[in-house]
């Protein structure tokens, strides 16, 4: 019986490598290998990104940001592009075909959220299966693709960029897009810095691809983790903070200095004395609740 049951296994592999569809064997067919990030280059001048491919990918899968901003850059998504503060260049997952006859062109990413040790919360938020009711309609989104991952064939020069014919690596963006963060905000921002300082943002990805015949596929499960720290709102003034205030309209003055009619620290602002550079903070629970606006 061992000897029967080892040879159906076998055969098993053998179809599905060599171009078969097994209901059962989808994981081993289209694989999702992980989350990765490119090379970065960050400066005054700009965001420079690599794409990832198999030689110079650099694992990813793991981040830490503020729920409100990061050292004064406001969370808007993840990843941004366009914030040194939201891993610009990640986000990257590598797909993986493994027949040797036949191509699989990817259709979509399923996305799924949720809260790691969410019942700490159960006193303050109402949350269900590790996540806010009130964000429901977040709880999963969809990004589409349309990469072709060509058969595990060595002898075919790679097409993708990947460094392989039938690897392919595509970026997520956004991972978690400005509704979750909106939501989480209204959920946790306001919850007093005694109850948390941090909580983590598990994202939990699957691939779905058709192969050349028309059979569907569908990966196995790849996680990634957002950390996000509480800082804006707590009422301490942390780092990158210029308001932390339940008080509307209270004055701030990150740039309250006037130098040869310029306010000190932001060159774009003209000024004749210093009360010209005052800001004020915004009200509690706006985006832009911990910066000093003029």
């Amino acid at each position: 019986m061992r000897i029967v049951r080892g040879l159906l296994l076998a055969a098993t592999l053998v179809a599905v490598i060599g171009g078969g569809a097994e209901a059962g064997s989808d994981g081993l067919v289209l694989r999702a290998v992980g989350w990765y990030k490119g090379t970065e280059s960050i400066s005054q001048s700009g965001i420079r990104c690599e794409v990832p491919n198999i030689s110079n990918a650099i694992a990813d899968g793991l981040y830490t940001m503020g729920i409100w901003n990061t050292f004064g850059e406001q969370t808007i998504q993840f990843p941004d592009r366009n914030s040194a503060f939201a891993n610009p260049c990640g986000g990257w997952i590598q797909a993986w075909n493994s027949m040797t006859q036949q191509g699989i062109t990817l259709d979509r990413i399923s996305l799924a959220y949720r809260i790691g040790g969410a019942r700490r919360f159960s006193g303050a938020v109402s949350q269900r299966r590790g996540w806010p009711t009130a964000c429901t309609q977040f709880r999963k989104s969809t990004a589409f693709a349309g990469v072709r991952l060509g058969p595990f064939d060595p002898t075919v020069p790679p097409s993708s960029g990947s460094g392989l014919t039938n690897a392919a690596f595509v970026q997520i963006l956004p991972m978690i897009p400005s509704s979750v963060f909106f939501c989480l905000r209204e959920q946790y921002g306001l919850l007093p810095p005694d109850v948390y300082t941090d909580f983590p943002l598990i994202v939990k990805a699957r691939l779905k691809g058709y192969a050349d015949n028309g059979d569907s596929f569908t990966s196995n499960v790849i996680r990634y983790t957002l950390n996000l720290r509480h800082t804006c709102g707590n009422g301490r003034l942390d780092d990158g903070e210029d308001c932390d205030t339940t008080a509307s309209g209270t004055p701030c003055s990150g740039f309250a200095v006037c130098v040869n009619n310029t306010c000190f620290g932001d060159p774009t602002r003209g000024c004749n004395t210093d009360a010209d550079c005052i800001g004020t903070c915004q009200p509690a629970g706006s985006v832009e609740e911990c910066t000093c606006t003029y």
